[in-house]
């Protein structure tokens, strides 16, 4: 039985409920963090751009695109070692001795 997105597992499982995905991933990102007025436009934002983003050529259009989108305030694309940015953002970087 379906309720949200927490389902009844089968009855030979012990636990109660098993939490099922609500976004499918096709993408490459590393890392897609999207910054909205509204925590679920901004989930549905950072799912839709990480599935466009496969290449690291990919990040500076996507970037594009951020920045046209009005509901967006800032954003952050991560592929391997490309970054892209829109919004304003205070970056403090580490450097890990690993």
């Amino acid at each position: 039985v379906h309720t949200g997105n927490r389902c009844k597992p089968p009855a030979h499982r012990k636990q109660k409920h098993v939490s099922i995905p609500i976004a499918l991933s096709f993408g490459k990102a590393d890392a897609v963090m999207i910054i909205c007025k509204d925590c679920a436009l901004a989930d549905t934002y950072a799912t839709a751009f990480a599935n466009e983003i496969t290449t690291t050529d990919d990040i500076a259009p996507c970037i594009e695109k951020i920045g046209k989108t009005k509901d967006i305030l800032a954003a952050i694309c991560i592929k391997d070692d490309k970054i892209g940015i829109h919004g304003i953002f205070d970056l403090k970087l580490f450097h890990s001795k690993l």
